[in-house]
């Protein structure tokens, strides 16, 4: 994740939500008065929850939670989104152990591939423009203002109702619709300094969550205990 042009958190900023050049640099404006390094634009809140929820769905097993947040190393307008570093822990990568960076590369991976048909995150202008779209109130029922950000949320009534989910992704993929084609996930050795708790949870989580075909490669007896026989090929060399 060093190249951030080509970083994953990058990719999916470009490819997953839309900001104006417009609101980039009012933002730059206000970083530069106040000396912060946070944005508060609601397409990066959205991915910084995001990431914060997807990390400790895959490996948190105690009540104890990895905290994620995304700030700027570059207040120019035309670099802020370039320029974005996650914090796990308020610590930067290049200060966090080697699996827990693994761990963050995973799930940008996971999120960059992810069926985005539903979006998270709407701003305002689009929450508008859908609900005049929708004549069944669907859009109204599934996102709430966000306090203090120009945009709406997916709230929890549409995360827990799959009927309302199911006529909600109709109602994006006639309005919206997606370009994503069929992608095959290849991990290797997903257990580089992991501890074997780490690997069995990252394990199960790629393999059970993620939407897509999944190929492991590993040498790690934790991973492979956990998969099921049928699932293993076994590569000898001669």
């Amino acid at each position: 994740m060093r190249n951030s042009r080509t970083s994953p958190l990058t990719q999916i900023i470009k490819q997953k939500y839309s900001i104006s050049k417009d609101v980039l640099a009012e933002i730059s404006k206000a970083l530069e008065e106040k000396g912060a390094d946070t944005l508060q634009i609601g397409q990066v809140s959205n991915l910084e929850s995001r990431i914060h929820t997807l990390i400790n769905s895959m490996v948190s097993f105690s009540s104890d939670e990895l905290s994620v947040s995304l700030k700027t190393i570059n207040i120019d307008a035309t670099k802020l989104l370039y320029a974005l570093r996650p914090l796990i822990n308020n610590r930067e990568s290049a200060n966090t152990s080697l699996g827990i960076n693994n761990i963050l590369f995973i799930a940008l991976i996971l999120l960059l591939i992810e069926d985005d048909t539903i979006r998270t995150y709407l701003t305002s202008d689009l929450y508008d423009e859908l609900v005049k779209l929708d004549s069944s109130g669907t859009i109204i029922k599934c996102y709430t203002e966000i306090e203090g950000i120009d945009g709406y949320s997916l709230n929890l009534t549409a995360l827990n109702d799959e009927s309302l989910r199911e006529t909600l992704y109709s109602f994006f993929s006639t309005s919206i619709p997606s370009q994503q084609g069929a992608t095959i996930l290849a991990v290797e050795e997903p257990e580089a300094h992991l501890h074997p708790i780490y690997q069995r949870l990252l394990y199960k989580h790629v393999m059970n969550k993620a939407n897509t075909s999944v190929i492991i490669t590993t040498h790690s007896p934790h991973i492979s205990s956990a998969a099921p026989i049928t699932s293993l090929v076994h590569l000898i060399g001669t």
